[in-house]
């Protein structure tokens, strides 16, 4: 700023003095008017590009939003999926258990069942073989009396049969 109690010594002497000022500060109002511009064109192209990032950040924020909801669908679906596939196979499992245990239960039926015909049938051949003996000792028991009543008759004449 310029003192207002400066003296000057003409009047053409604060005229140029004057022309001066208006020149130092017309060409500092065009540096800042140029600055200005410049800060102004400099905004702007920022400002595109902030937008240009924005809507592409926008687009990216959408294909992110799209593929998640995709995500979540198709994780959905694994989910039920999986949830069906789970309870057929507890189903299953149970089912394989039931028939398990009806197979043991049998198993053990059948054991038990085997081991009472093995021992009727060793009781059935310890009977046989009783039977047998019994059924010797009796034959022989027969063809002695038959001889002994054969001989008491008086043939004393044996055919060589018996």
């Amino acid at each position: 700023m310029v003192e207002p109690t400066r003296k000057f010594a003409s009047l053409e002497d604060e005229l140029c003095f004057w022309k001066d000022q208006a020149e130092k500060h017309q060409q500092r109002a065009d540096e800042v008017q140029e600055e200005l511009q410049e800060f102004q064109q400099m905004s702007r192209d920022y400002e595109a590009e902030l937008e240009s990032e924005l809507k592409q950040c926008e687009g990216r924020n959408k294909d992110l939003l799209l593929d998640n909801n995709r995500l979540r669908m198709e994780l959905e679906n694994v989910k039920e999926k999986f949830e069906t596939q789970h309870s057929e196979a507890s189903r299953h499992i149970s089912t394989l258990e039931e028939e398990l245990l009806e197979t043991k239960a049998m198993r053990d039926h059948l054991q038990k069942y085997i081991r009472e015909l093995e021992q009727s049938n060793d009781d059935l051949e310890r009977t046989k073989r009783f039977v047998m003996k019994k059924n010797l000792f009796h034959k022989r028991k027969l063809y002695l009396f038959i001889f002994l009543l054969f001989l008491s008759q008086g043939n004393y004449y044996v055919t060589g049969r018996l």
